[in-house]
């Protein structure tokens, strides 16, 4: 009688498994995508920030204004595939730009005023 069942159950029973099977699976699968791509965006906000850190470096603009100008068309050129992964508008880039410059301009203006007291 407990063969007979087994026999009737056993069909539902490895049915039931190979869907939990199935879902853990699938579970894990979520988790590595979304841990994947949260590596790979931050990856990506560090590269535009280190390529707008180098675009105000590098500009020759004399207002914040001229070098957050020249930041965003380096970044534009050096990390377009990180711009375009993050969707990245164009009035964050030049927000992000604009303040990256203004830190230069005041370190500027500082280290002149600290020359010109010595």
């Amino acid at each position: 009688m407990l063969d007979q069942v087994l026999t009737i159950i056993q069909p539902a029973i490895v049915e039931i498994l190979a869907a939990i099977i199935a879902a853990a699976f699938a579970m894990a699968s979520l988790a590595i995508r979304r841990y994947a791509g949260a590596k790979a965006e931050s990856a990506w906000r560090d590269a535009v920030h280190r390529a707008m850190q180098s675009g105000v470096s590098v500009s020759d603009g004399q207002t914040a204004a001229e070098i957050a100008k020249d930041a965003v068309e380096y970044v534009k050129r050096s990390v377009p595939g990180a711009l375009s992964s993050l969707g990245a508008k164009p009035d964050v880039l030049a927000d992000l730009a604009y303040g990256y410059a203004k830190r230069e301009v005041d370190m500027k203006a500082m280290v002149r005023r600290a020359e010109e007291g010595k």
